[in-house]
């Protein structure tokens, strides 16, 4: 029987912690760590090209345009970019997908845009049929941080008609929801607006290795077995770390150490 797609399972829970150190290890090279994370979620997400832009809103219209410099392609080729950058440099036709998220104003926002939008709404748009279809994006999911008047965006386009699943937004969202205000290069956050950043946290020994074993993409059943406790208490463990780190779920965990990518999971 197939996994489920709408599963996020415990090997991707492992690549995403694994994806947030290579790129930490990029130090302050914006282009590198773009074209990687581009890399890792085309990878994990199963898409067939991706792009990375910033946008600034005007604040006279209201309306939101890619800052031209800021936009790097992957696996798009040249013909396709042509038909892009029309949008990327020009703003024309607008995306009404960008429009909507701008409007709505989240910090972090991870959408098709048939959620967004409707299915046929936005393949009628003439954004859809001006821009995307010719540059052969059929499918796609949008994720944006956003500070201020500027945010952030992933692109993750299929050729073919295979939409992306709730797995793969929910990838997405905990990436964003840690790492996001990292990925700002063209104008830095004040440190007042990003997202805190988590210290150290002080954890009796116990704890601290069930977290190591999770962070390890482990299941709890797993973590028993290495740690040689039962089942029933590494669950109880689990429901102490999460009232200590103050989440309620595995995902905003790992949300939450992202956020501290130069960190390292206690040790055992």
């Amino acid at each position: 029987m197939s996994v489920d797609d709408h599963d996020v399972r415990d090997a991707d829970i492992h690549a995403l912690v694994r994806l947030s150190r290579e790129v930490s290890e990029l130090g302050d090279d914006a282009r590198a760590k773009r074209e990687h994370i581009l890399l890792g979620f085309s990878h994990l997400c199963g898409a067939d090209k991706a792009v990375f832009a910033e946008f600034r809103q005007d604040n006279r219209t209201g309306h939101w345009a890619a800052v031209v410099g800021s936009v790097q392609f992957l696996n798009t080729p040249d013909h396709e970019r042509q038909r892009l950058a029309r949008f990327y440099e020009r703003n024309e036709p607008r995306d009404p997908v960008i429009e909507y998220m701008g409007r709505v104003g989240n910090i972090v926002m991870v959408a098709r845009p048939s959620d967004l939008l409707g299915d046929r709404v936005w393949r009628a748009s003439e954004h859809y049929n001006e821009i995307r279809r010719p540059a052969g994006i059929v499918e796609q999911v949008y994720a944006g941080f956003r500070i201020g008047d500027v945010a952030c965006g992933i692109g993750l386009h299929r050729r073919d008609a295979r939409p992306f699943q709730k797995r793969d937004l929910r990838l997405l969202d905990a990436f964003m929801q840690g790492a996001g205000s990292t990925l700002h290069i063209i104008s830095k956050p004040k440190v007042e607006e990003a997202s805190a950043v988590v210290g150290p946290v002080e954890l009796p020994p116990r704890l601290a290795a069930v977290l190591a074993r999770f962070m390890r993409g482990e299941t709890e059943k797993m973590a028993a077995q290495h740690l040689g406790i039962t089942h029933h208490t590494v669950h109880s463990y689990a429901k102490q770390l999460y009232r200590r780190l103050g989440v309620s779920s595995r995902s905003e965990l790992l949300a939450r150490y992202i956020r501290n990518p130069n960190g390292q999971p206690p040790s055992e």
